[in-house]
Parts: C-alpha cells; sequence; structure tokens
C-alpha cells in the first residue's frame, strides 16, 4: 500500500469513529459538554485533510514541511486550549477534596456557634440536588460546611464506597467528569451505615436526609470538617440515561 492510501485509511477511519461518536450522541460518554467544540473542530479539520489528499497529486517534501507544520500548529493549539479550561475552581475542587475529603484546617476563626447555625439552616428551603448544581454545591459544602449543616437534602446518586471510608461510611454519587473519560471518578456525598435504612453498594437511590458534619484528623494537628447526610428517606430508582455530572 503507498504513502498516499494508507493515509486515506487513516483518515477516513478517524472521520468515521469521530462521526459515528457525534452522529450517535454517545460523545458526552468519552469527554465534557464544554470541550465538543474541540472535537466539531477536528473533525472539520481532518476532513480538510481527507479531501486534499484524494484531490491532490504527490507533492513535494517543501509542501509536506508545510502540512506536517499545520498539524503541529493544531496540536499545539489543542493542548494550550485544553490547559487553559482548567479553571481555578476546578483545580481547588481537586485539591480540597482528594479522597472525599477536604484539607481546610480549623482554626479559632472557623469556629462558630453550631447549634445556633443549625436551627437557622433547618428552616431554609430543602436543597434539591440536580445535574447542574451537583459539583458545586458539593464543593461549597466543604468550603462553608457551617451554612449547611441542620438543612434538608434531596439527591439521587449510586450507592459506592471507596478505600478512604470508614467500615460504616457509603457514600451516594454520580461520575464527575471534568474534561474527559480518563478523568472520570465517582463523587458524591458520604453518609453513615444505618440499620434502619438498607442502601446496597451500586444501587440507585433517591435520598432525602439533613446535612451534618465531623471533625477528621488527616494529620497531628490538622482536622478537617467533614459534610455527611443523616438519611431520613429513601427510595431504590432504575439507573438513569445519564450518570455523569460536570
Amino acid at each position: 500500500m503507498s504513502d498516499k492510501k494508507y493515509n486515506y485509511c487513516i483518515l477516513l477511519f478517524l472521520i468515521a469513529v469521530m462521526g459515528m461518536i457525534i452522529a450517535t450522541g454517545n460523545i458526552g460518554n468519552f469527554i465534557n459538554e464544554k470541550m465538543f467544540i474541540y472535537t466539531y473542530i477536528s473533525l472539520g479539520v481532518l476532513i480538510v485533510f481527507f479531501i486534499r489528499e484524494v484531490f491532490t497529486e504527490e507533492h513535494g517534501s517543501t509542501r509536506k514541511k508545510f502540512l506536517n507544520l499545520i498539524c503541529f500548529v493544531f496540536l499545539v493549539l489543542g493542548i494550550v486550549a485544553y490547559n487553559g479550561n482548567l479553571s481555578q475552581e476546578y483545580l481547588n475542587f481537586i485539591k480540597n477534596n482528594r479522597d472525599g475529603r477536604t484539607t481546610k484546617v480549623v482554626t479559632k476563626s472557623n469556629v462558630v456557634d453550631i447549634k445556633k447555625q443549625e436551627s437557622e439552616n433547618a428552616n431554609k428551603e430543602e436543597l434539591i440536588i440536580n445535574d447542574e448544581n451537583y459539583i458545586s454545591t458539593l464543593n461549597d459544602m466543604y468550603d462553608n460546611i457551617n451554612n449547611y449543616v441542620g438543612r434538608k437534602i434531596r439527591v439521587q446518586g449510586q450507592v459506592f464506597k471507596s478505600e478512604s471510608m470508614k467500615e460504616n461510611e457509603l457514600a451516594i454519587g454520580k461520575y464527575y467528569m471534568y474534561c474527559c473519560a480518563v478523568d472520570m471518578s465517582l463523587t458524591g456525598f458520604m453518609f453513615n451505615k444505618d440499620p434502619n435504612f438498607n442502601l446496597v453498594e451500586n444501587n440507585w437511590y433517591e435520598v432525602e436526609a439533613v446535612i451534618s458534619s465531623h471533625k477528621y484528623e488527616m494529620s497531628p494537628g490538622q482536622i478537617i470538617d467533614e459534610p455527611i447526610l443523616k438519611i431520613i428517606n429513601y427510595k431504590k430508582i432504575d439507573k438513569p440515561a445519564n450518570t455523569l455530572v460536570y
């Protein structure tokens, strides 16, 4: 097979795969919707190169160098665009919530009248968690737990357990994907096991709970606040079509 035919095959294969993923709507299973535009641009570039390969004669070394330069420029632009989308909010989320725990040290300025705050929060409207506010709310709960303690919350998700959790701890959540499938991980709201509520790992539930918190010593002298749910009601639900949050 000549080099030109080999190029045809590679380009056609890439165009077919990307076109199929986009046409079937499965693109969201691989990358965040914020990155869709770059996929469309890449597909357009591949199509342009394919047309050029089909309808142009074999070209000399100068033209090859020029095309290689274009490919390199697109690659660099893609990398720069990707890094530019790593918002400070996301970086803080990864830093503060590694293994599901925040690393905020409790100081005197953090100490408040928990009972008073809890009473005020109990009168607030029930917090309904959906795909749009999922990550932002979870992040804010870790940063400002005193604004949430005592407040009711309703959330849907899959029950899971990570290695960092204690024996009596579980979590309910969804797969969080910031950029693509490579960085996807289960992220959710922790709760303690309760003999009155038999939530089984890997099953999907809608949970109604009250937000609480507890202290956790990450290392000597480093105390963190963790949000934790006290379940008051739940029901089993079918696995949703979309199990991801962005």
